[in-house]
């Protein structure tokens, strides 16, 4: 798993089974990011300001994702 973390923008993603998730924000909105394709998002509501814990709760719960 790789996360970032400050400023307005940032992403955490995994790759399990050949298959990468990505969760991008950008200050507005975060979207649901599978291979390179992007999907479902919802609000970004403080998401970069979280710690990596904090981002990767923020993407199960706006991608329905099970990262555990």
């Amino acid at each position: 798993m790789g996360g970032g973390a400050g400023g307005s923008k940032c992403s955490v993603s995994r790759e399990c089974d050949g298959t990468v998730e990505d969760f991008q924000c950008d200050g507005e909105t975060c979207t649901c990011v599978v291979d390179g394709e992007a999907g479902e998002g919802c609000e970004d509501v403080g998401v970069c300001a979280l710690d990596l814990e904090g981002q990767i709760v923020a993407a199960q719960s706006c991608c329905g994702w099970d990262w555990s």
